[in-house]
């Protein structure tokens, strides 16, 4: 009886193993895709083989959209048959790029032959922004407010309907601005981040030079996640396009995401998510700031840490790590300002892929 209650036991030690073994697999399948969607590339999730419910739901889902090409609901409810197929277009490109992200050259080239052809500037295709311009043009005269433009790695198209401007006063890390948000309502398109994540995650605002954006169904402006994670991430790109004119995105990201830092009551989960959603190796803004973000936290309290930033900051306080958050910003400021505040472009490059 003793034997066999080992053995039970040894048994039951190997299921469990088995089971944590296929939730971290699942796990990994899926933190892997909603990373590489932000890098552009999707081209080995036909191949991966995700061990769980939720990662063979999301396998599929990819399939669907992505390998067979069946339309985005959202998409096919438009019913302006020419804002759709400008729609349908977008969303073909968005699938080619990210299948054969090698290809992005070729993809992009056809989508702006078809797109001067769908907005009559076939004559201007050889001038991509009298295209934009036209594309915009046409789509305004049909009632959509539009967004275009690259959000790296990939060409974007945002549609909606309704727009209403709010005036807010912004503290920041180093004094207060003055924003105006126009938020966005009743969305055709929400761009390629929330076509290939389908729905879960996706560009929640944006700042432009003259005032900031946000989608309404993205936040709760009562929550400390729009006050920190929308209102103060871009109300500091709106101050740095002052300060830092000719700043790039990952930079302009990195300095974001230290003032969501510098202002969370929840700084370590804030963190955790950023790690899941980074990147060292990548051009791509948001996942390489990220990765700066965790690191430089990290060796903040731990000069030597390196393989899992999230140790090393696993015994500081959440004020610990608002303060770590403000010292760093204020060093980066330094930095470019040593540059050449006017002309710097970056502190943050991609690191080597191992």
């Amino acid at each position: 009886m003793a034997l066999c209650r080992r053995v039970t036991r040894v048994r039951i030690f190997l299921v469990a193993l088995l089971l944590i073994s296929a939730i971290a697999k699942a796990a990994d399948f899926e933190s892997r895709y909603y990373a590489a969607v932000f890098s552009g590339d999707l081209s080995w999730v036909t191949a991966a083989e995700p061990d769980s419910p939720a990662g063979l739901a999301l396998q599929e889902k990819f399939d669907a959209l992505f390998v067979r090409g069946v339309r985005d609901s959202a998409i096919k409810a438009i019913d302006d048959i020419v804002v759709r197929r400008i729609a349908e277009r977008f969303a073909d490109y968005w699938r080619q790029a990210f299948l054969a992200p090698q290809d992005l050259g070729l993809a992009e080239a056809q989508l702006l032959t078809d797109i001067a052809r769908l907005v009559g500037a076939e004559d201007q295709v050889d001038d991509p922004a009298a295209v934009e311009r036209a594309l915009a043009d046409l789509l305004d005269q049909r009632g959509f407010y539009y967004r275009g433009g690259r959000t790296r790695p990939l060409l974007d198209l945002m549609l909606w309907r309704k727009n209403r401007t709010v005036d807010y006063d912004v503290e920041l890390t180093d004094g207060r601005q003055d924003v105006v948000v126009h938020f966005l309502d009743e969305f055709a398109v929400r761009g390629w981040s929330f076509f290939a994540t389908f729905g879960r995650s996706g560009t929640g605002g944006w700042a432009d030079r003259d005032a900031l954006y946000c989608i309404s169904a993205a936040y709760d402006v009562d929550s400390e996640q729009f006050e920190n994670s929308y209102l103060r991430h871009e109300a500091r790109h709106f101050a740095d396009y002052e300060l830092f004119p000719a700043l790039d995105g990952a930079d302009l990201e990195y300095r974001g995401k230290l003032t969501e830092l510098a202002f969370s009551s929840d700084a370590s989960g804030l963190l955790s998510k950023f790690w899941r959603h980074s990147d060292g190796t990548s051009v791509a803004p948001h996942p390489l700031a990220n990765w700066y973000v965790v690191q430089d936290t990290a060796r903040a309290f731990d000069k030597s840490c390196d393989d899992n930033p999230l140790i090393c900051i696993g015994a500081a306080t959440n004020d610990d790590l608002q303060a770590a958050a403000r010292r760093l910003l204020k060093n980066h400021s330094r930095e470019l300002n040593g540059l050449g505040a006017a002309t710097v472009r970056s502190t943050l490059t991609p690191v080597a892929a191992d």
